[in-house]
């Protein structure tokens, strides 16, 4: 509706006070009408308290007019809203005129709303009741059009791409359906479908956004465009298009809330409709579904017997996986009854890490392929999960069903899991173990060689031939004695046992070697022989008895270095005396050569005396030499070399 335009009417008798009331409002810029052109939503009505008893129109609010005192209570008896003394002040008239204005404004703005909820409500309850799409949107365009007063109210839906519609209803041609546009020749539409935000545009023929389509818009009859999105979930699909003439201007804020809202409630509707058009179509795939399945439960009557002697599971699905029958032991492995087992779906049960494998299984169906003995992990209807083996079969095939055996398998997979771990386990174990693990059955086949024991003997286990036996790892005899020694005792092992074996190449390895009976199928059934290759003990301890011999050697040396140097020091002393006296002897012979030669020969064996202390006192290692027999003597040549003289060899 357009805006309403503030109009005073004026129901007065007295020419005089009728000009006087008409120069004190004309004023205020308010437009003044006659009694005869009143309307029901003008604003106040200004009249005679004696005209009050004829008045007929009630809809604006009267101020009356009084000339006496007696007459101002007659008037309010008579349903005046405000009275006002003759002569008045023009001031006091305007005020009480703006007054009365004020509350028929809101009166009549509480009216549209009114209307307005009423409308929403009867859409509402349209809406609600109806599932005929296209009767929503017929009852929608008929209605609004109504209540907003526009030439032309309409839905359109668009497609996916955004790039063509189709005008699906129509106020102002009612028998439309389905009339396919162009969506590029109204970018308006594109625009709220991609914004889904409304679009008011007040001069379609100047708009910027219509630029690209000016021809067609410029001669319009309806410049006034206002459209609205209607969405679900993120995206629209269709838009709310009303059109209005320049006579019926534009959409205030509350037709255009009002226009939001209806669009909003018909996308609801729309997508109720919908649904329950799904329902009722997957109620009759239902139906269909229930009489084949009886069909086929009169085709299942002949195998009852079978079914519900069978010790294993079983249970009629259609291709899709719905069970159609179940015997009771299905009722015991997955604790639902035999009507809640027939109210289910596979995928209900099946774990969500297995629902790849389901799909699977339906695609095979669909290629009339039945595979056999494959797992599937299930919830039973206390939540305990159990692993189930399913074989299918085609005995059903021409009634579009298969035929599932079903055995609970949970206690055999977590055994045999168990088993894969500890065989894991043991496997990790002995491949990790630094020593070489040989294991042989009673005949001396060989069964294991781990990796240490490849890489001592240089042997693979591939690269063995068929016969090979574990004697060929020993020198001849020595694994039968082993073998002997091991199943003779009563602790079934040897241990710390030291031995050789012969690698690939013909190396003799020194190893040290612990055996022990193996229990694999009963006592006695085979040995396994551990053993860690020692050739790099024995060169440790080698290496270490010939650094302590060296140290013995070195220090047997020092301590005769310093014997020596304690000799020497000790017979340099009375040496030097012996000397000295000889010298003396040798001055006082004179001529006595008897006493002369005498004093030099003590002289000449005490200078060899000398040098031999000279030397013994620097001796640095121990070095001998033969004397008499066997018995040797230090060698002082080379024991104590002279300086700048490098020692004897011999």
């Amino acid at each position: 509706m357009p805006a309403v335009t503030p109009r005073i009417v004026i129901t007065l008798d007295d020419p005089q006070l009728r000009a006087t009331v008409h120069g004190s409002l004309a004023a205020v810029g308010w437009p003044l009408v006659d009694a005869d052109e009143a309307r029901p939503d003008d604003l106040v009505h200004v009249i005679d308290a004696a005209a009050l008893a004829a008045h007929q129109h009630r809809g604006a609010p009267l101020l009356a007019l009084s000339p006496d005192e007696d007459t101002v209570a007659q008037a309010f008896a008579l349903g005046a809203d405000d009275v006002l003394r003759v002569p008045f002040d023009a001031g006091e008239l305007g005020a009480r005129v703006a007054r009365l204005r004020r509350r028929r404004e809101r009166d009549l703005d509480l009216q549209r709303h009114a209307r307005d909820a009423r409308v929403l409500l009867e859409l509402t309850q349209a809406l609600t009741l109806t599932t005929d799409a296209r009767e929503i949107l017929r009852m929608v365009v008929r209605r609004l059009g109504d209540v907003a007063a526009v030439e032309r109210c309409s839905v359109v839906l668009a497609r996916d791409d955004y790039q063509h519609g189709y005008v699906v209803a129509s106020n102002d041609v009612p028998g439309e359906i389905d009339r396919p546009i162009e969506l590029g020749r109204y970018p308006e539409i594109q625009e709220v479908l991609t914004s889904r935000r409304p679009l008011l545009i007040d001069d379609a023929p100047t708009h910027p956004l219509l630029d690209a389509v000016r021809e067609l818009v410029s001669g319009t009859r309806f410049p006034f465009l206002a459209l609205f999105p209607i969405a679900l979930e993120h995206r629209a699909f269709g838009v709310l298009f009303l059109r209005a003439s320049e006579e019926r201007g534009r959409l205030d804020e509350r037709e255009q809330a009002l226009c939001e809202t209806v669009a909003n409630a018909t996308a609801a509707a729309l997508r109720n409709a919908r649904e329950i058009q799904q329902l009722r179509e997957e109620r009759l795939a239902v139906s269909h579904a229930r009489l084949a399945a009886e069909r086929r439960l009169e085709v299942l009557e002949p195998y009852a017997d079978l079914f519900l002697s069978s010790a294993d599971g079983m249970v009629v699905v259609d291709l899709e996986g719905r069970p159609l029958y179940s015997n009771p032991r299905v009722t015991e492995i997955s604790g639902y009854s035999a009507a809640e087992v027939r109210a289910l779906k596979m995928g209900d049960v099946v774990v969500p890490e297995d629902r790849p494998r389901l799909r699977a299984l339906r695609d095979a169906f669909g290629r009339q392929e039945y595979p056999s003995k494959f797992d599937l992990r299930v919830r039973r209807r206390d939540g305990e999960v159990r692993t189930l083996s399913l074989s299918t079969s085609a005995a059903m095939r021409d009634e579009n069903a298969v035929l599932v055996t079903v055995r609970d398998v949970t206690a055999e997979r977590s055994t045999a899991a168990e088993l894969a771990r500890t065989q894991r386990f043991l496997t990790s174990l002995i491949e990790s173990s630094p020593d070489a693990i040989v294991a042989a059955a009673n005949s001396g086949a060989v069964l294991l060689l781990n990796s240490a024991a490849e890489r001592i003997l240089g042997w693979r286990r591939a690269d063995l031939a068929a016969d090979a036996v574990i004697d060929g790892f020993f020198r001849e005899g020595h694994f039968q004695e082993y073998a002997r020694r091991v199943h003779g005792t009563a602790e079934g092992r040897i241990e710390g046992a030291r031995s050789e074996v012969i690698a690939r190449d013909g190396e003799v390895i020194p190893v040290l070697l612990s055996a022990a009976t193996l229990h694999a199928e009963g006592p006695g059934a085979g040995i396994v022989v551990i053993f860690s290759d020692q050739r790099e003990r024995l060169r440790i301890e080698e290496r270490l008895a010939r650094v302590q011999s060296e140290l013995g050697r070195t220090e047997q040396q020092s301590m005769i270095a310093e014997l020596s140097g304690a000799a020497a020091h000790e017979l340099n002393q009375p040496l030097t005396a012996i000397q000295g006296h000889a010298e003396l002897i040798k001055r006082r012979a004179g001529e006595d050569a008897a006493m002369t030669r005498s004093a030099e020969v003590i002289l000449r064996e005490a200078g060899r005396m000398a040098d031999i202390v000279r030397r013994l006192g620097q001796v640095s290692r121990f070095e001998t030499k033969h004397y008499v027999g066997s018995a040797k003597i230090l060698d002082l040549e080379r024991s104590a070399p002279e300086s700048g003289r490098p020692p004897s060899t011999e």
